[in-house]
């Protein structure tokens, strides 16, 4: 088993076990996984750099016993294991590689030596602008018109 899957068990053992705190030793030789001193220590320096676990007290055969601290628990909360960590770290990396990589966007396709114009809107025409007042100008013509036949 790799390192990996290791955090993975012992993590797991400390969340679902009915015991104040138990030592990686005791976790490895319940889940029946072959170790040695140089495993062991990795795992517990791992666990504690990343402060996942503190030391509580020593079991009966003087290995240290360990407990979940508050991180651990927020950290098993939103990750759920460490593996899972790694492969959105993973994910991570490779996103920011592939924004690292990108060629920034180019708005202003002219001479490097051009500075880039502001935008100007198209200016209306006469019509446009005053379409409402020429409407109403047409308007009073035709009821001055319809008013002029009735007097008359």
């Amino acid at each position: 088993m790799n390192q990996v899957e290791l955090v993975d068990i012992v993590l797991n053992e400390l969340v679902h076990t009915r015991q104040p705190s138990t030592s990686v030793r005791r976790i490895f030789i319940k889940h029946k996984i072959d170790f040695d001193d140089e495993l062991v220590s990795e795992i517990e320096a791992l666990l504690l750099s990343k402060s996942l676990v503190v030391e509580r007290e020593k079991d009966s055969a003087g290995f240290a016993c360990y407990v979940l601290t508050e991180t651990g628990q927020d950290f098993l909360r939103t990750f759920k294991s460490y593996s899972k960590f790694l492969k959105g770290i993973e994910r991570e990396s490779k996103k920011v590689e592939r924004a690292r990589k990108k060629k920034p966007y180019d708005a202003n396709k002219r001479a490097n030596d051009e500075s880039p114009m502001a935008y100007v809107p198209p200016e209306k025409s006469f019509i446009e602008k005053n379409g409402i007042g020429l409407m109403l100008l047409v308007l009073f013509f035709i009821l001055f018109y319809i008013v002029a036949k009735i007097t008359s």
